[in-house]
């Protein structure tokens, strides 16, 4: 295992994805197949869960991964500027939109991470979409 670290991160989200799935299996079902209050935990779960396999499977990869200015910013700095910009976004969504500002809180959340930018691009892209899809389309809540 290249860094015992992110092996035992990996377990502890597989782990914490398990045990939400399995807690919100309590949770009471709606009635002609509305999604549940179970809906949301279990998608959480999901990600929990992909999250910890993906991690487990790139500590297990013996690969000279390279350095780039944004891994080399001390980790406070950079949890200040991702708190910083979700901080920000009850401001700018009123001025820009849902879709505008949440797409900018991600690709700079992203980019503090150290993702290569075409990735984080994809992925706030992914991000908005998926929220916008499931909420405003799938079960009619206006964003």
């Amino acid at each position: 295992m290249k860094n015992t670290r992110d092996g035992i991160s990996a377990l502890l989200l597989c782990f914490l994805g398990i045990g939400i799935w399995w807690q919100s299996g309590s949770f009471p079902v709606l009635e002609e197949g509305y999604p549940g209050p179970s809906l949301f935990p279990r998608m959480i779960a999901i990600g929990l869960l992909l999250s910890g396999l993906w991690i487990g499977a790139k500590s297990l990869q013996k690969k000279e991964e390279e350095t780039h200015a944004w891994e080399e910013m001390p980790s406070l700095l950079k949890l200040g500027g991702g708190v910083l910009l979700v901080g920000l976004y009850p401001i700018l969504q009123p001025l820009m939109g849902f879709m505008v500002s949440l797409g900018l809180v991600c690709l700079g959340v992203a980019l503090l991470l150290g993702i290569k930018p075409w990735i984080a691009v994809a992925s706030a892209l992914g991000t908005v979409l998926f929220i916008f899809v499931t909420f405003e389309m799938l079960l009619g809540v206006s964003l």
